[in-house]
């Protein structure tokens, strides 16, 4: 369950990237989720912001493609 609720974190922050949303306001909503003291989600946020920064545009594109279709698969 927890790990569900990380991952689910995980590609929506992909998504919100791709979708346009600029680093530092992911960063913000991180940063409002630790006041919150809500865990899994922080986990999930910061797990894709450390993707994000090492990665281009392309390999986020197809990370989050990669899990879509797993995701669907089940």
């Amino acid at each position: 369950m927890i790990e569900e609720k990380i991952q689910e974190f995980y590609v929506a922050s992909l998504e919100d990237v791709l979708d346009g949303m600029d680093i530092k306001e992911l960063e913000w909503i991180l940063k409002d989720f630790e006041d919150e003291e809500m865990y899994e989600e922080c986990a999930g946020i910061k797990k894709a912001l450390d993707f994000i920064k090492k990665k281009t545009i392309k390999e986020i594109k197809k990370e989050y493609k990669q899990i879509i279709n797993k995701d669907y698969e089940k």
